[in-house]
């Protein structure tokens, strides 16, 4: 099953790299310590403002920017670190919000963020599926595994001919070269994407048979 419920890591695949994901909530003024255990973290800020200090360095992650603007992350070397609020000019919370996602990947990898909402226009613009549609959400595979967390609002993800329903809190792994697509959501959503291990042609984008991208890599 590609849905992993409500930060449930236990139930990760074990050909997965991502081996945990998890929210955390920081108080104005508080500091965390964090120790995922793995090798490898991500750190990216949903709302607020946060340091992030390891290994003698440190950054600044902010979410002061406009809704569809990649989301702001830092990919560490280490699985231990330490955060902690800052105070950002004109911009007030009384706490933050980050997600963190840790495993043991190796060489490339990419954070980023989207949205997606039902339309009253409809369609599938990718790849033949045998589900219908609410969104303008393509079906399409990658040469990379890709993760998506739901951060908030949910619906229904169409994954290897298979219809999930998705909440706040769960995350859809899906493995290279299997075909997946948002089809309705329950309202406005937005979802962090985590994109690893990635193999074959070594393509980047959504791809797509009947656009003529080629041959599917399984693995």
């Amino acid at each position: 099953m590609p849905v992993i419920r409500n930060y449930q890591c236990d139930a990760i695949p074990e050909w997965s790299q991502v081996k945990l994901y998890k929210k955390y909530y920081l108080k104005e003024g508080e500091t965390l310590e964090i120790d995922t255990g793995c090798s490898k973290a991500a750190v990216f800020i949903y709302a607020g403002y946060v340091k992030v200090e390891a290994e003698d360095k440190s950054w600044d992650l902010c979410s002061a920017k406009p809704a569809h603007a990649p989301i702001d992350y830092i990919q560490l070397p280490v699985g231990k670190f330490k955060v902690s609020t800052k105070t950002f000019p004109g911009f007030w919370l009384s706490g933050c919000e980050i997600y963190v996602i840790a495993g043991e990947w190796v060489g490339w990898t990419v954070v980023s963020n989207f949205m997606v909402e039902n339309s009253l226009f409809p369609e599938n613009p990718g790849d033949p599926m045998d589900c219908k549609t609410k969104t303008t959400f393509e079906n399409h595979f990658h040469d990379f595994d890709e993760y998506w967390i739901v951060a908030c609002g949910g619906g229904y993800v169409w994954d290897n001919d298979t219809v999930y329903e998705v909440n706040p809190g769960d995350m859809v792994i899906t493995k290279r070269g299997t075909h997946h697509c948002f089809v309705e959501t329950k309202n406005f959503t937005r979802c962090v994407a985590f994109k690893a291990r990635l193999g074959g042609l070594c393509r980047l984008d959504n791809l797509c048979i009947t656009r003529g991208d080629g041959d599917i890599l399984t693995d």
